[in-house]
């Protein structure tokens, strides 16, 4: 007899002597008779599917909780200067594991705006053989690897949200093959290389409109001193080593027309670049990054640059301030660049990014009516204006499980 089997039948018994347990005793051992049976079908589930060699899942998840004040000078006809309100910023529940030698790991959101849950990421890491130790294929839906900061948790920021140039060059989410190379644990650089649908084309299927026809690109990292963990997040500890990193990438897409429902992909042929560089040590932690993007869809063709620089200082275990200034310049003499200043403070209340605590305020230094964001950027605190700077005040509390 099998195991698995050994072990339903043993939980069936259980389960019977459990029931006979019940009819025969007084109220409070009728509680403990059905806990005991319960615990015991768990583990007869658990058994059954760690069979073939399964790890998992890992259910894991968070919580960002913010109150945001915006200040508008000038609205515009009808319009409001003062805007001000809870949300939930990001509500996202997924699991993770493995089947032998393949991780998987899946992850949903519940909008801020209607509750309704969507697919975020959905992929699977499969060893290459004979490299099993340094290097992997990424398949399904997830994040192409171009900016550092996008790529970067949400959780493990440095402000309450990422930058809004970000937004601007941002890859997002796309469905596609990766190949991944880390090298043993000494290697001081990364590899890696996707051909996907292109930018953010989450959730799409294959004769969607909004896919690319062809996509390619890739990343290189180079870490001169620290250890790789140092750079999975924006903050350095106060006794941290020096940590230095840099990295950049370069991706592709075009899109010339191929069959999609409804008549035809749309035309575009986009290139992206970015480089950017990571230096941690003793509590300060700065960042930078430089983009540029060429966007031309047959009657629009326009190149845009955008320049990020952040710093933080943890003066001690569980607070530290920080300031953050994001530039993005159009070729388009029709739209105006974007400058933005943030400053803020955070309180980590066991240390880490697990429950965080985080106040910031925004200053758009000039009007976003004329620029990329003319419909603002609502979930970050930046809305439509008609002429005016705006402040956006956010504080947010985050639960990381």
């Amino acid at each position: 007899m099998s195991h698995t089997k050994a072990t339903v039948l043993l939980a069936g018994l259980a389960m019977g002597l459990g029931g006979t347990a019940i009819a025969q005793t007084q109220s409070s051992s009728l509680d403990q008779a059905r806990a005991y049976a319960a615990e015991t079908r768990s583990d007869a589930q658990r058994a059954t599917l760690n069979q073939g060699g399964a790890g998992g899942p890992e259910v894991f998840g968070r919580v960002q909780f913010q109150y945001n004040v915006t200040l508008i000078d000038d609205a515009g006809p009808g319009g409001e200067d003062f805007a001000n309100g809870f949300q939930l910023r990001r509500t996202r529940l997924g699991a993770k594991g493995s089947v032998e030698s393949i991780k998987y790991y899946i992850q949903g959101d519940f909008s801020s705006s209607n509750g309704n849950f969507s697919l975020l990421d959905a992929f699977l890491t499969i060893p290459v053989p004979g490299m099993e130790d340094e290097a992997s294929f990424t398949i399904g839906q997830f994040k192409l690897p171009f900016l550092h900061e996008e790529s970067m948790s949400s959780d493990r920021q440095l402000a309450v949200d990422r930058s809004f140039i970000n937004d601007a060059f941002s890859q997002g989410r796309s469905q596609g093959i990766m190949f991944n190379y880390a090298g043993n644990e000494g290697d001081d650089y990364r590899v890696q290389v996707a051909f996907s649908d292109g930018f953010q084309t989450a959730n799409t299927r294959f004769d969607n409109a909004m896919e690319a026809d062809f996509s390619i690109g890739g990343r290189f990292d180079y870490k001169v001193s620290g250890g790789w963990k140092d750079f999975e997040d924006f903050t350095a500890g106060p006794s941290q080593e020096q940590a230095l990193r840099f990295g950049g990438a370069i991706f592709y897409q075009s899109g010339d027309g191929t069959y999609a429902v409804g008549g035809a992909t749309n035309e575009l042929d986009l290139l992206s670049i970015t480089v950017d560089g990571q230096w941690e040590q003793n509590g300060i932690s700065v960042y930078g990054a430089f983009m540029l993007q060429d966007f031309d869809d047959g009657t629009t063709d326009d190149t845009s640059f955008g320049v990020l620089v952040q710093a933080g200082y943890r003066f001690d275990e569980n607070n530290e301030v920080f300031g953050r200034f994001e530039y993005l310049f159009e070729d388009n003499s029709a739209i105006e660049d974007f400058i933005a200043l943030t400053l803020g403070y955070n309180h980590y209340v066991f240390g880490n990014h697990n429950a965080k605590f985080t106040a910031d305020v925004t200053f758009v230094l000039e009007t976003v009516a004329d620029t990329r964001f003319a419909g603002g950027s609502p979930s970050k605190g930046l809305l439509p204006d008609s002429g005016d700077p705006q402040i956006i005040f956010r504080t947010q509390y985050q639960l990381a499980f």
